[in-house]
């Protein structure tokens, strides 16, 4: 009899659980993240992308010198195919944050079996005048022909340095003249209230904000994966 009752509650239990476990697995979208360098703060775009899909985040990357880009790049990579087998049913979204959205797009530039992408904050101008090999524009002119959705602060200091020159358009202005050289399908949304984190807002915003990331991150689904 207590065998019995074992099993009866073992068996309740996990006709509890497998709807729960079918139900995620069966969301349509799994979004591999790419965080920023030195694996970033991303708890808050987690959190809008966990209201949509499953998520699978990169853990860390292998270093931030041009030399060890090929290296992110596969790390990148193992983490979608963890996400393709961890979640089969589902569609896999790259969605980067600052030095992710770097990787992902030397990713794309090579890889065609992805149907875009999000960036969420890409940090165009680094602290000095680039050399050819620290060119961030120059990742944006490889992107191909894939919906790329952008979303950046409008005080994001990565749109606005000093070196600049003064004729130079600044700010999301700047984000767009590069993007006009790109074969990318591109959308670019701008958060007023927002710098280099366009979730970390004050809080009389953080409402506002975090309904309009989640709108366009929709918008973004609908057009390159429905």
């Amino acid at each position: 009899q207590r065998m019995e009752r074992f099993l009866k509650r073992k068996r309740g239990s996990e006709g509890d659980e497998s709807p729960a476990k079918a139900a995620k697995a069966a969301r349509p979208y799994c979004f591999c993240v790419a965080p920023g360098a030195g694996g970033g703060d991303c708890r808050d775009l987690v959190e809008v992308l966990e209201e949509l899909g499953s998520v699978v985040s990169v853990k860390s990357w292998v270093g931030n010198w041009p030399s060890q880009m090929k290296a992110n790049i596969e790390t990148l990579r193992q983490a979608t195919v963890e996400a393709r087998g961890k979640y089969p049913a589902a569609t896999v979204v790259l969605v980067g944050h600052s030095f992710g959205c770097r990787v992902i797009g030397e990713l794309l530039a090579i890889d065609d079996s992805f149907r875009g992408a999000i960036l969420e904050s890409y940090p165009l101008f680094g602290p000095s005048p680039p050399k050819p090999a620290t060119d961030r524009a120059a990742t944006l002119r490889k992107l191909p022909a894939v919906p790329v959705l952008f979303v950046n602060g409008a005080k994001d200091p990565f749109l606005d340095r000093k070196w600049l020159d003064k004729a130079a358009p600044r700010g999301v202005a700047a984000l767009r003249a590069v993007l006009t050289d790109s074969k990318c399908d591109s959308t670019v949304v701008t958060i007023d209230t927002a710098s280099h984190n366009v979730l970390k807002v004050p809080k009389k915003h953080q409402l506002a904000v975090r309904g309009t990331v989640r709108a366009a991150f929709l918008a973004h689904l609908a057009k390159a994966h429905d």
